[in-house]
């Protein structure tokens, strides 16, 4: 009974005595510096039991930033190879980061701060109101955000006199200037402008030629 007694204190002291990574931080608008509160941050890790390394990254938990932009989160340390934290927050894009294990200290808080671009879009809509045969417009797009849901690439687009009247929408970085230059070939203009992009929301051009 008191070997029993002996075991059972030896497992919960183990337990009590866990060591365990902080990882804290602070979350911020990249562009006007402020705040981003509500914002999920999720961490994953990749796991080696004993000699085989999982390669899959395995859910630890998640925490949430404050009013101030503040995160924090404590987890059991364990063998890994591979540490990754996502972040997500409706109004801006997902940020997705992976670190090696090396990075990580069971003595001191490990500080991981970020800085999120918010969502924004523009919407551009080309009309031609002199249709010529073999008229082609160029509309160049640049510092449009790509590699995401709904982003477009930068770079020309040719619009051909067989459409004279196209719309298209583009994600772009909140409070960020859009630049774009466009002209007619059989003209030989260029014109460049830029608009500044309100964040969370769609600004608009239209453009006639």
């Amino acid at each position: 009974m008191l070997y029993l007694i002996f075991i059972l204190t030896t497992i919960l002291s183990c337990n009590k005595d866990q060591i365990q990574y902080t990882v804290k931080g602070i979350v911020k608008n990249k562009v006007t510096n402020s705040s981003v509160n509500q914002a999920k941050l999720s961490f994953y890790q990749t796991e080696i039991n004993g000699n085989a390394l999982n390669p899959n990254f395995v859910y630890i938990g998640s925490a949430s930033t404050n009013s101030s932009g503040e995160y924090s989160i404590s987890f059991d340390r364990k063998n890994i190879d591979k540490f990754k934290i996502r972040i997500e927050q409706s109004e801006f894009y997902e940020n997705e980061t992976v670190y090696s294990s090396a990075v990580l200290s069971s003595e001191n808080d490990n500080t991981f701060n970020y800085e999120l671009e918010s969502k924004s879009w523009i919407e551009v809509r080309l009309k031609n109101n002199f249709v010529q045969n073999n008229e082609q417009l160029n509309f160049h797009k640049y510092n449009v955000k790509e590699g995401c849901e709904d982003c477009c690439t930068s770079g020309n687009l040719a619009v051909p006199y067989t459409i004279p009247d196209t719309t298209f929408v583009c994600a772009v970085v909140g409070d960020v200037y859009f630049k774009y230059t466009y002209g007619e070939t059989t003209a030989n203009t260029s014109i460049t402008d830029s608009v500044l992009c309100t964040q969370f929301d769609t600004t608009s051009i239209f453009i006639q030629y």
